[in-house]
């Protein structure tokens, strides 16, 4: 799915968290969110579990619950 393609994908960690909040939330994260979530990418296992573990914690959150 979008996972393995982003984690495959050439991009860097700015450009995934990007792709993963327009999929979810429809907008581009603030600098803050993109501040932690690149620390939770680079305490991550690896560049999948870090990218899972994101996906969920948005599809997770009040913003996606209430505006989807």
């Amino acid at each position: 799915g979008r996972i393995a393609r982003l984690a495959q994908a050439s991009l860097n960690d700015a450009e995934r968290i990007t792709e993963i909040f327009l999929a979810t939330l429809s907008r581009s994260p603030t600098p803050a969110e993109m501040k932690l979530s690149q620390d939770y990418l680079q305490q991550a296992g690896s560049t999948t579990k870090g990218l899972e573990g994101l996906l969920w914690a948005l599809l997770n959150s009040n913003e996606f619950l209430f505006n989807q």
